[in-house]
């Protein structure tokens, strides 16, 4: 993993209350950001912290383990984009680790 994305996971390991995308009101980043900080910023604040268990539609549940997070989808398309992949109008979302680790 490059130096810029487990900066961004370290950004989920300081995490200590849940966060809802539906109790944030959508912020613009800041100008100063890279658009990876920027992304990770956006997904740190509308990410969903284990233990959760996320609906797939009517499809089923996706349990969330503790020390990982859940980027809802328009979060993780802008990290996806941030880092040079594209875009996805099929992406559900993305996890990560909050955990501390030296990959």
């Amino acid at each position: 993993m490059g130096r810029t994305i487990l900066l961004g996971l370290a950004a989920f390991a300081g995490l200590a209350d849940p966060v809802l995308a539906q109790s944030q009101p959508a912020q613009p980043p800041a100008t100063s950001q890279n658009p990876l900080e920027a992304a990770w910023v956006a997904a740190g604040k509308t990410a969903i912290l284990g233990p959760a268990k996320i609906k797939l539609l009517d499809q089923g549940e996706l349990a969330i383990p503790a020390g990982d997070a859940f980027v809802p989808a328009a979060e993780a398309n802008q990290i996806m984009e941030a880092i040079g992949n594209p875009s996805s109008p099929t992406r559900f979302g993305l996890i990560v680790s909050r955990k501390d680790t030296d990959i």
